[in-house]
């Protein structure tokens, strides 16, 4: 018998724990472009293995690859079709009761009442993590992940997109501070869903990834 998430993590035998014990907990890291959602998600993953990771990134890089787009306008009706997948993809591992990490900027002013719907029907226990920062910071890393980071899918930042038909010369022009604090402030990233846990990732350097440990251990030992 384990006392502690702690304790299950440290067990060579956690997996076959943790698949007897229903854990229905979801944690949203949310955040606006730069703020580094990803890398802190795969932090949270190191530190609880046992979770289920879903990304939306993933299920909007595929629909890019089988459909590509033309333009701007096309490209915002495949991030309906591909959200819309998206939750039903979510709601298929929720169904299954599985502990879930859920990473993508999610925002108040298009995901917050969805997924609240989800957290509610499946009886899930929800913490929102929100990352957040200086503009200017978050803005010059946004623009240096688009530049330097290989790996990521060119449909995130050009007007056209085709997998094997692309050109760099279709990049979406980067926002002004002005248009960048608006665009963040008219999104609002601190949605309120379940309990609500606000971490400064300006420095990277002292990032309190403590504060998210306790608050997600907190949470399973409410769920026991």
């Amino acid at each position: 018998y384990f006392q502690s998430l702690a304790d299950v993590c440290m067990s060579e035998a956690y997996e076959y724990t943790v698949m007897s014990l229903e854990r229905r907990i979801i944690v949203f890291v949310t955040g606006c472009p730069g703020s580094g959602k990803s890398h802190f998600a795969g932090i949270l993953k190191e530190r609880f293995p046992f979770f289920y990771m879903s990304a939306y990134d993933k299920t909007k890089e595929l629909f890019f690859d089988k459909y590509g787009f033309d333009s701007l306008e096309e490209r915002a009706e495949l991030n309906k079709k591909s959200l819309s997948a998206y939750y039903s993809e979510l709601a298929m591992e929720m169904e299954k009761g599985v502990p879930i990490i859920a990473e993508y900027p999610f925002c108040k002013l298009q995901h917050e009442a969805k997924l609240k719907e989800l957290v509610e029907y499946y009886n899930y226990k929800a913490l929102t993590i929100t990352l957040y920062g200086k503009a200017e910071v978050m803005m010059e890393r946004g623009k240096m992940r688009d530049i330097s980071d290989l790996a990521r899918n060119p449909g995130h930042y050009l007007k056209r997109y085709h997998k094997d038909d692309y050109s760099l010369s279709d990049m979406i022009e980067p926002m002004s501070r002005e248009e960048f604090i608006s665009f963040v402030e008219r999104k609002n990233y601190f949605m309120d869903i379940g309990d609500k846990v606000r971490i400064d990732v300006t420095d990277l350097d002292s990032i309190d990834y403590e504060k998210a440990y306790r608050a997600i251990e907190l949470l399973y030992e409410e769920r026991k």
